[in-house]
């Protein structure tokens, strides 16, 4: 019901930004009510031209109007209507219960202008902080520059005094301290500018036979272009040492994990476990550490007709150092 038996229209000092019209919109208040929640009925308006319109929203025991733009100065009548007296609990059921506010065109404009400025700083401050950000980006990278530099600057002095010491030797000597060099600085343009990882998840099939690839077909990370989604094979872009992993789950009593990781067709690495009569899941990894020469593929594959996995199954793997 209303609070004091009397209703009570104004406009309110802020503007109120509506979703739906994604604008600024002058607000005007009636109640005050004592409801909590919403209410099953709405306050009707009159507006300067005669129109009757409804209420836009309630909130905090107010019924809220908000007038479109632009505004149309003059007297607003807020009333409940007659349908809706009885549940408003007016006194008597009264529908002669009502409020008038009177709208300025020159405050109106303030209030939004306000609102829109209120905005417009917000913004340059989210704005203000972004660049912030980018500025310590920028310098986060150019510290990182500096010791990358550092690094080649280093490994080229290196180089040039092993150079100039073996520079005393013959000439074959000399073509393949060359020779090494150049090897050098591939790698050293190769740990700059070569990546290779992968990690991909979801098994195509739950229970594979003695000797199947598992195949894991989501692929969330592949640089390099190593891993093959469609075969389940990891073939190696360079020569090098590579990390290998592999987390299995299976389910069902009396099922296994028996798995093993093969490396150009040999197996590198086994894991092995049984689900027993009192578990009905279980899990298992391996990791390891294999030197692969480019162009071998490395995969795992079934050690058996009697596993059943889950799907949250994975295979990753990246390069740990380059092979000169």
């Amino acid at each position: 019901m209303i609070r004091d038996g009397q209703l009570h229209a104004s406009q309110m000092e802020v503007a109120v930004f509506s979703n739906s019209t994604q604008q600024w919109h002058v607000a005007l208040a009636c109640g005050t009510f004592t409801y909590h929640d919403t209410p099953s009925f709405t306050l009707e308006w009159t507006t300067p031209s005669g129109q009757s319109v409804s209420s836009s929203q309630y909130k905090e025991g107010q019924f809220l109007l908000l007038l479109d733009n632009p505004v149309s100065g003059g007297s607003y009548i807020c009333h409940v209507p007659h349908s809706s007296a009885s549940v408003a609990c007016l006194h008597g059921n009264s529908t002669d219960v009502s409020s008038t506010v009177v709208v300025d065109d020159v405050k109106t404009r303030l209030t939004l202008l306000e609102a829109v400025n209120q905005q417009l700083k917000g913004s340059v401050m989210e704005l203000e902080a972004e660049k912030q950000q980018l500025k310590e980006s920028v310098m986060e990278l150019k510290a990182e520059n500096g010791q990358l530099k550092g690094h080649l600057d280093e490994a080229n002095v290196m180089i040039s005094n092993v150079s100039k010491h073996l520079l005393k030797q013959d000439n074959q000597t000399i073509a393949r301290i060359d020779s090494v060099s150049s090897l050098l600085s591939q790698h050293l343009n190769d740990e700059r500018t070569k990546r290779v990882s992968f990690l991909a998840t979801y098994l195509n099939d739950s229970t594979p036979s003695d000797e199947d690839v598992l195949i894991p077909t989501t692929v969330l990370n592949n640089q390099g272009n190593g891993y093959n989604p469609a075969t389940g094979k990891f073939t190696a872009p360079y020569n090098g040492t590579y990390c290998f992993m592999a987390s299995l789950c299976a389910h069902g009593s009396g099922h296994d994990i028996d798995v093993c990781l093969m490396v150009d067709g040999k197996p590198e690495l086994y894991v092995y476990t049984h689900i027993s009569s009192a578990k009905s899941i279980d899990a298992a990894s391996l990791q390891a550490l294999v030197s692969v020469p480019a162009g071998q593929s490395v995969w795992l594959q079934a050690n058996s007709d009697n596993n059943q996995f889950l799907n949250c199954n994975s295979f990753s793997g990246f390069l740990v150092s380059y092979d000169l």
